[in-house]
């Protein structure tokens, strides 16, 4: 046959192949079976990948700029305000985690993923919509009733979505895996049942009366979610365990850290005079947030799971991430509020030194000195553009200052509520606090509420961080727990109650006035956070000493990374040791010589007098030195009840000895 012929057709040029290959790469299917890729596999649970894709991490995105959105137009001034962020967080959370470990086990590219995911977008662009008013179980919901009715809607349709895609991979799965028909169908109803509640109480909401329905979104979200998951503990094919979840739920806590960022630059707006350099307390206020976000990121990635730690943790461990997240946003939010709070507190706090200063000096003040001064501070906070009408108000009462009436007080007296003295200071906190974006509460001890409400959800959200943080490290030390464990997770403890403790310290009115009104509120986190961070590699570092002056150095755990497949990872990190045995270079004929299929005698080294006997494949020992540890490790023991026995990280024996002994080989 000619060579250029293939099937009765030419081949094309090599050029005209790597076009066709290409484009049959970017082919997209109507729709793939989650089992194309574990065809002839032996696996634990369904995974279609081992790292995040390019959908989902822009799907990710949209969970955050709904986020960004709600809290550039919800300020958190009371405890309804609290329970309407939380409500609304409990919203976004929930959907974003029922889609993903949808996504993380059955969802790969084809036009019927892609079809879902845009609704999916839609759903999430509506929430973001509506979220701007969203303030349920208050006079503004009757107003607004249609925004909760097709927050309702939105909601139960990504449901009965989801309870669609289950039923499309079921005739997938179900006509291989006949024991997965139960698990499949009590998900699908449970999503048909939600999402028909979800949809149901939409005719709840109307505007003659305050509804309170919403409330059965809250009960039926967390049941949902604890179905979900139980489903996947009970039938482990449907776990996470395979999957990429970790990396998934570690790149959403990065970019919800992340979000914290752009509240930083908008308190830079404010902390940051336009013409001066700003004080050494503002600095302080301004970097002790980005040392917190560091910190935070930190003390989470360096405790973040790697390899087995347990199908049914790794279940709870992801669905717990909902608290984490939560925390981390009230403290990344309040911890910005605060600074802001600092700063108008601050700016007031002059302002009224200043009235003070002029009205009680002992040369008395002329009314054209007094409203000089006035209109300079006007001018210099910029009032007339960040809130016109309190402007206008104090022009108005400065302008009757010069030409009073017969039975007006005197504008000075700083005893009487009615001079202008009194009237200026107040107008001039109010025109503070709106140009800092602080909105007043419904209440007589406004902006002094403000802050109370800030300050008691910053610490119980960094309380709730630091409950969770410790909840994670004890589920992914499994049962490697000792007395240092213990200790990293009762400091965590400690931390945990010292930060809810001081929630109540806004009840102690002089302390707590002090407190705020200075900048080292966000900096006393940082202070708890950096020393959590130091007992844990203090911990760490005493644990690894210990265990070196006590047992032989066992070798590293296989590297189980992301983006690999599992037995590519595997093969690395065998390949990692071998290269480790032999002072950290990679040699490819020693490690064949060393790991045949087969089986092979050890090659003594230069140095060896015995050769140790035939071994199956393991992992290479630690480089050694001369009369203790043979530098190609592994030997085999001439004890015959050791015989055939693959053995890692091999330690001579005496120098008398000469024989390699080492721990044997865990065979994956």
């Amino acid at each position: 046959m000619d060579p250029l012929m293939d099937g009765g057709k030419p081949k094309a040029k090599p050029s005209l192949q790597n076009l066709y290959l290409a484009r049959t790469k970017e082919s997209l299917r109507w729709i793939e079976s989650p089992l194309k890729d574990l065809k002839g596999k032996e696996f634990k649970s369904f995974h279609v990948r081992h790292e995040a894709s390019m959908l989902e991490l822009f799907f990710d995105l949209f969970f955050v700029a709904n986020l960004a959105t709600f809290t550039a137009y919800h300020e958190i001034t009371t405890s309804g305000t609290v329970l309407a962020y939380m409500g609304f967080f409990l919203i976004l959370w929930s959907t974003w985690f029922q889609i993903t470990i949808f996504d993380v086990r059955f969802a790969s590219d084809s036009v019927f993923e892609r079809i879902c995911k845009l609704f999916q977008f839609i759903a999430f662009a509506v929430f973001a919509a509506v979220g701007a008013n969203f303030s349920p179980g208050t006079y503004s919901s009757a107003k607004y009733y249609k925004i909760y009715q097709t927050m309702a809607i939105i909601l139960g349709a990504t449901r009965l979505l989801l309870a669609f895609q289950y039923a499309i991979m079921a005739t997938y799965v179900c006509s291989k895996y006949k024991k997965l028909v139960v698990p499949f169908t009590l998900i699908i109803v449970t999503f048909i049942i939600s999402g028909g509640g979800l949809i149901a109480t939409s005719m709840g909401f109307g505007s003659k009366s305050i509804s309170k329905v919403h409330i059965v979104w809250w009960i039926i979200l967390p049941v949902e979610s604890f179905i979900i998951v139980t489903i996947s503990s009970v039938w482990r094919m449907l776990s996470f365990k395979e999957t990429h979840m970790n990396e998934r739920l570690s790149l959403l806590t990065m970019i919800i850290i992340g979000e914290g960022v752009i509240g930083v630059t908008k308190s830079s707006m404010y902390l940051w005079p336009k013409e001066k350099m700003p004080d050494i307390n503002n600095l302080v206020a301004l970097i002790s947030i980005i040392i917190m976000l560091l910190l935070m990121w930190q003390i989470y990635f360096d405790n973040h799971p790697h390899g087995d730690y347990g199908t049914i943790k790794q279940q709870w461990w992801a669905m717990s991430h909902f608290f984490l997240h939560l925390g981390i946003v009230g403290t990344v939010e309040g911890s910005n509020r605060m600074a802001i709070f600092y700063y108008a507190a601050k700016t007031y706090t002059n302002v009224g030194k200043q009235i003070m200063a002029i009205c009680t000096s002992s040369t008395k003040p002329t009314k054209e000195t007094f409203v000089a001064s006035m209109n300079y501070t006007l001018q210099y906070l910029d009032l007339n553009k960040y809130d016109p009408r309190t402007y206008d108000w104090a022009e108005f009462y400065l302008n009757r200052t010069l030409f009073p009436k017969a039975n007006d007080v005197y504008f000075c007296n700083v005893n009487n509520e009615n001079s202008t003295a009194i009237i200026m200071d107040n107008l001039l906190g109010a025109g503070i606090f709106k140009k800092f974006g602080i909105e007043e509460a419904e209440r007589s001890d406004a902006y002094f509420h403000t802050f109370r409400v800030t300050f008691a959800y910053l610490w119980a959200s960094f309380g709730v961080t630091m409950l969770m943080l410790l909840v994670f490290l004890w589920i992914v030390r499994n049962k490697k727990h000792d007395m240092l464990e213990f200790l990293r997770m009762g400091f965590r403890l400690i931390i945990a109650l010292l930060s809810l403790a001081m929630v109540f310290l806004q009840y102690a009115e002089v302390p707590f006035e002090n407190f705020i009104t200075s900048p080292v509120v966000v900096t006393t986190i940082c202070v708890l956070m950096a020393a959590t961070i130091i007992v844990d590699r203090l911990c760490r570092f005493f644990g690894v000493w210990s265990f070196k002056r006590k047992y032989a150095i066992p070798p590293p755990l296989p590297d189980h990374g992301h983006g690999h497949d599992h037995a590519e990872g595997h093969s690395s990190s065998v390949d990692k040791h071998q290269s480790m045995a032999f002072g950290g270079h990679h040699t490819p004929s020693i490690a064949t010589t060393m790991f045949p299929p087969g089986g092979y005698e050890m090659t003594p080294s230069a140095s060896s007098i015995q050769t140790g006997p035939s071994i199956s494949p393991g992992y290479a020992g630690q480089p050694g030195t001369p009369g203790n540890l043979y530098q190609n490790g592994g030997l085999g023991s001439p004890d015959p009840q050791y015989q055939n026995t693959a053995y890692q990280s091999g330690y001579a024996g005496t120098p008398q000895q000469n024989v390699g002994y080492g721990f044997p080989a865990q065979h994956h």
